[in-house]
């Protein structure tokens, strides 16, 4: 009976994602598409409402009539600054900012999940669907959680999910413990002395610290140290100088991600890193600043919460794959399961489907049924198992 009411949700739930797909915001700048997300959940009458929740954040809960556990179910609002090549109708209309990480069709799931337990109440406890600002740059969850207003949600349970392309459509992806990796981004400026082209060794150059730190940096990985775990270093920034071939440059700028699956991990290659850039700035007498930001915690999953999933999955008959390494990319999910016993789970969007943050990439309408379905069965295993622990409790 669910299965065809959700099935009966399809249409208009498209309709929303093309929507919210036409109009993108970037992380922290979400203000009209939180707008436009509760005016699509008003009409199906939360229990209450939280806005601006670490930031432009929203938070809906429904409750049941019986105490039971608080469960939180959680989507992204944010865009990337990336220019969609896409010509379909419903392509992004604002310049240089386009939903290419599929939050649309996350909005639209849970969007899904207000009209299903608006219509089809749960009997315990409570589930709060929450639409959370800035994933993009590791803000958004860290905001969310230090805000003094979600003191009042405090989750027995939290999930959330994440297409995935390059897997089958609908095949849900999960593995207990590490599920998506931590990463940081390092932001680094050598800063040394101009000089004239004729007489370079008046200046300080900072060309030949810059190449050896970036060629140490894509090494680090390689450490025997670290042969236990995925590590990854990409530098995605290097300027030096302008373009005056009478001028040696006094300044570089190198950006480069770090991410591993492990925290002794991620730690190490900060350690490294720190290390590598003092021995090259001490052998060219360099001065540098550097700072860090894109911060993501390894985001792990709870094993009782990854069984919910799976259980969920197989309930309704969709097909689960058990992850033999976490993801390479990074969650800001990690945040909620540091606190809470929780699960980051995949959503499979097709084998041929562009990468995430590709500019070609669109988020397939045909998953968004499984990942109502899914989010709707986890809600009623979690329900189930925590009523039966309090009636054996009582007994």
């Amino acid at each position: 009976m669910i299965s065809r009411t959700i099935q009966s949700y399809i249409p208009n739930l498209i309709d929303i994602r093309h929507d919210l797909h036409r109009h993108p915001e970037v992380s922290g700048q979400e203000r009209l598409t939180a707008e436009r997300v509760l005016n699509y959940v008003k009409p199906f009458e939360p229990d209450w409402v939280l806005e601006r929740l670490g930031g432009h954040g929203l938070a809906f809960c429904y409750k049941g009539e019986h105490p039971g556990p608080t469960i939180m179910l959680r989507c992204e609002l944010d865009a990337l600054p990336i220019t969609e090549i896409n010509t379909f109708g419903y392509r992004s209309t604002v310049p240089g900012v386009s939903h290419k990480c599929g939050h649309d069709g996350h909005m639209s799931i849970l969007i899904g999940m207000a009209r299903l337990l608006h219509e089809h109440p749960i009997t315990h406890g409570q589930v709060v669907l929450l639409f959370q600002p800035a994933e993009e740059n590791g803000e958004g969850a860290k905001a969310v959680l230090h805000d003094e207003t979600f003191l009042s949600i405090r989750p027995d349970f939290a999930f959330a999910l994440h297409n995935l392309p390059g897997y089958p459509k609908g095949q849900l992806q999960i593995r207990n413990g590490a599920m998506a990796c931590a990463s940081r981004g390092m932001h680094l400026t050598l800063l040394g002395k101009t000089s004239h082209a004729a007489w370079p060794e008046d200046g300080k150059s900072p060309a030949i610290a810059m190449c050896r730190i970036i060629e140490g940096l894509t090494l680090l990985p390689h450490a025997p140290a670290l042969q236990h775990c995925f590590n990854l270093v990409s530098v995605v920034q290097a300027n030096l100088g302008r373009d005056g071939f009478g001028t040696v440059p006094g300044e570089a700028n190198i950006s480069a991600t770090l991410r591993s699956d492990h925290e002794d991990g991620i730690q190490f290659l900060i350690q490294q890193s720190n290390l590598l850039i003092e021995q090259w700035l001490a052998i060219h007498g360099l001065e540098h600043t550097m700072h860090w930001s894109d911060i993501f915690e390894l985001s792990v999953n709870d094993p009782s919460a990854a069984d919910f999933v799976r259980k969920a999955a197989q309930n309704s008959q969709i097909p689960v794959h058990e992850m033999p390494d976490p993801l390479r990319a990074s969650e800001d999910f990690g945040v909620f399961t540091q606190q809470f016993p929780g699960a980051l789970f995949g959503l499979g969007s097709g084998e041929q489907s562009p990468q995430l943050h590709n500019p070609d990439y669109d988020f397939p309408d045909d998953i968004i049924e499984y990942g109502v379905q899914t989010f709707w069965n986890i809600v009623q295993e979690c329900i189930n198992q925590e009523t039966e622990a309090q009636l054996q409790d009582m007994d």
